[in-house]
């Protein structure tokens, strides 16, 4: 899903985002793009 720019920019656009249960590649790539903490993280798992 996120390697596509437009979905990438769309997330980075939104104010509000629900991200549970996501997959290892998704989880990476939406840290690095939404600056999201290692203690955060554990929530999307």
């Amino acid at each position: 899903m996120l390697d596509s720019v437009l979905a990438s920019t769309m997330i980075s656009n939104s104010e509000y985002i629900v991200m549970l249960n996501q997959a290892e590649p998704d989880r990476a790539k939406l840290e690095t793009l939404l600056n999201i903490s290692t203690e955060q993280m554990g929530y999307m798992r």
